[in-house]
């Protein structure tokens, strides 16, 4: 899969959501001076983006802190804001777009789909925390109809549920020590023997069980229906995503491990439930 649109609409989604102060800014150009009376909402709106731009980088925690500003709104704005505040949250940083890109740019990387997705992975302050905040932003990320939001969140919602998995596999069971998602070689390691062991004919004991398949499929089902069912979807990113849902015929556990399937460049057999040879 080509993924330098991939990369492409993902700077310019979260570029837009850490932007998203000059828009207020300039609202408040066109309609007058920011009045805690008259416009509280674009008062709140501003501070909550002022708090995101202080965010340190390597502290995603100090995120949850800007959430108060814009609890009570549901407006789209709102929504744009508490999308990033909560992806942001859960460890999605410049620095993590930073690795994104380069595990895109290394020609070493054998399976970049899953390899890219997986350094997407929300994991602060660990990935089941991470996963949670997922779910969070990409509820808010949908709600914001903005597509580029919806795509991000996607993607980051499926890679976290598929990394919740992986460090079992790379481990023998055991979820602990995690993947190093900031050490390239650890994560090509990691996506190939997760992909090998698990994308075969006869995954080994310690793949997904039928329920972490459904957790997977259900991110799956998500983002075929909120973004590659839509006409300006990336055609290469939502491939393997289609061809999971038109294989696994409905259930959440097969479309799981058909994403597998197809990411690991196999196709999923409705018979017998797992990919073939």
């Amino acid at each position: 899969m080509k993924l330098q649109a991939t990369i492409k609409d993902l700077q310019k989604g979260w570029l837009m959501t850490k932007n998203f102060i000059k828009v207020l800014v300039s609202i408040s150009v066109v309609f007058g001076t920011l009045s805690c009376s008259k416009n509280k909402e674009q008062d709140d709106l501003a501070l909550a983006q002022k708090c995101m731009n202080e965010v340190p980088d390597g502290s995603p925690d100090a995120a949850g802190a800007c959430l108060q500003y814009i609890e009570k709104y549901s407006d789209q704005q709102a929504s744009i804001l508490k999308c990033s505040i909560w992806l942001n949250y859960g460890g999605f940083t410049n620095s993590k777009m930073v690795k994104a890109y380069n595990i895109f740019a290394d020609a070493s990387q054998t399976n970049k789909t899953t390899a890219f997705m997986t350094v997407l992975t929300l994991d602060n302050p660990d990935i089941n925390t991470g996963y949670t905040r997922a779910q969070t932003a990409d509820t808010y990320c949908r709600q914001s109809g903005v597509l580029g939001l919806v795509y991000i969140s996607g993607l980051i919602l499926a890679g976290t549920a598929m990394s919740q998995t992986m460090a079992a596999v790379v481990n023998g069971g055991s979820s602990t020590p995690p993947i190093d998602l900031s050490d390239p070689n650890a994560v090509k390691s990691a996506v190939t023997t997760f992909l090998t062991d698990c994308a075969k004919p006869v995954p080994d004991a310690t793949c997904p069980s039928a329920a972490d398949l459904a957790t997977i499929g259900g991110t799956v089902a998500s983002l075929a229906d909120s973004y590659c069912n839509t006409s300006g979807a990336n055609t290469d990113v939502c491939g393997q995503v289609n061809d999971a849902i038109d294989a696994a015929g409905g259930s959440s556990a097969a479309m799981g491990q058909a994403l597998l399937c197809y990411m690991n460049h196999k196709t999923f057999n409705t018979g017998t439930g797992q990919c073939n040879p």
